[in-house]
C-alpha cells in the first residue's frame, strides 16, 4: 500500500490542477479571451502530458510488487474512475441561457 499511496499522492496533484483549470474556465466563460482560452487549452494538454507521465513511471514499479495481470487491471479501474470524474466535470458545450 505505500507505493500505492505515493502514486496516489502524484495523482491527487494533477487532479487538484484540473479541478481549479475548470473551476477557472467555468468562471471566467463569459469574459474568457482567446488568450486566455488559448492557455487554459494549453494548461489542459500539459496535465494530460503530466498524467501519461505519471502513470508510465509508475508501472514498473507496480511490476515488481504485484503480477502484470493486477497491474493492467489496477489501470483499467483507474481509466473507469477518470471516465466519471471527467464526466461529471466536463461543462456544457454552450451556455445555459442559449439553449
Amino acid at each position: 500500500w505505500p507505493v500505492f499511496d505515493a502514486y496516489e499522492a502524484k495523482r491527487q496533484k494533477l487532479e487538484e490542477r484540473y479541478i481549479a483549470l475548470v473551476n477557472d474556465f467555468a468562471n471566467k466563460y463569459d469574459t474568457l479571451t482567446d488568450e486566455q482560452a488559448a492557455k487554459m487549452l494549453d494548461d489542459y494538454l500539459a496535465i494530460k502530458r503530466d498524467e501519461l507521465k505519471v502513470r508510465t513511471s509508475w508501472v514498473p514499479k507496480f511490476r515488481k510488487l504485484i503480477p502484470a495481470k493486477s497491474v493492467t487491471r489496477l489501470f483499467q479501474i483507474e481509466n473507469k474512475l477518470d471516465a466519471i470524474t471527467n464526466f461529471a466535470l466536463a461543462l456544457p458545450l454552450f451556455p445555459y441561457d442559449s439553449v
